[in-house]
């Protein structure tokens, strides 16, 4: 189909590209170094206790609560976009998902893979929605 603004499959691949960049750069990386998976999941684990404590927050995570927000917003991102991404990145999570479920998703993923994290977060997290909502 093709629209003022052109190819709606080429527009598509577009705004994946886009988003994709917009993960990496929310995760502060750079071009020499992407954040790794040990480097995002404290704060992804933080996100969640917070959740499970019902948002109650300690002084002292006070300093990290942009981290658990990054977190969240990165994994948010990738639920948000997935059905636009190309294989094979693309997932099919339910239309009615919960961001929180995704982080959760996520953190267990990753920690039952000890050994890769210090592989890039964004990678493995797509990984992680993957496996848990493939598409069919």
């Amino acid at each position: 189909m093709t629209t003022a603004f052109g190819d709606v499959r080429r527009i598509s691949d577009w705004l994946s590209c886009l988003a994709i960049a917009g993960l990496a750069i929310a995760l502060g990386c750079n071009s020499a170094k992407a954040a790794t998976a040990n480097d995002v999941l404290p704060a992804c684990k933080l996100y969640l206790s917070i959740i499970d404590r019902h948002g109650t927050v300690t002084q002292s995570e006070i300093p990290n609560l942009m981290d658990a927000g990054e977190c969240l917003g990165a994994i948010y991102a990738m639920l948000t976009v997935s059905h636009t991404l190309a294989e094979p990145l693309r997932f099919c999570p339910p239309a009615d998902f919960e961001a929180e479920q995704g982080v959760r998703v996520v953190v267990t993923y990753v920690e039952n893979r000890p050994g890769r994290g210090r592989e890039d977060f964004t990678t493995l997290a797509l990984e992680a929605l993957r496996s848990k909502w493939p598409c069919r």
